[in-house]
């Protein structure tokens, strides 16, 4: 790798080279294509159980449309359940089926794999080093 590169073009290129790796994987056993924004939704869903349009935009910082879009596409694909909303006749609930349950978890031992082998690359030490380093307060 060349150590000419700064800090954001190295987090960029190893972010980009690890998803790669993710996806790919996940299409060698996943059943069903799931893109990495669609992932995205998913992922917040999962950790909030049920969800709207709204809220799902503002916590993936995607606008109305796109969260609508990502929410038709997994609908279509299964992954995800629309019903009305109990708060807001306006508003529609997303929640994950059991497809989606078993695709997130799926895809977190995917991840989880990945982790586990870079570990072995680098070294017990050096993970909880790269760790600690990326969850401190960087001033931002």
């Amino acid at each position: 790798m060349d150590t000419e590169i700064d800090l954001f073009d190295l987090l960029r290129e190893r972010y980009i080279q690890i998803r790669k790796e993710i996806l790919n994987q996940w299409d060698a056993v996943g059943t069903v294509p799931i893109s990495h924004s669609e992932w995205l939704i998913i992922g917040k869903l999962y950790k909030q159980g049920e969800a709207t349009i709204s809220s799902i935009a503002k916590s993936a910082n995607i606008t109305r449309q796109a969260s609508h879009k990502f929410m038709k596409s997994l609908e279509g694909k299964g992954i995800v359940e629309i019903s009305p909303s109990t708060v807001n006749r306006k508003e529609k609930q997303f929640r994950l089926t059991k497809l989606g349950k078993d695709c997130f978890q799926t895809f977190m031992s995917i991840k989880a794999s990945i982790e586990r082998d870079i570990e072995e690359h680098i070294g017990q030490e050096e993970m909880a080093l790269l760790k600690k380093l990326l969850q401190e307060n960087w001033g931002y």
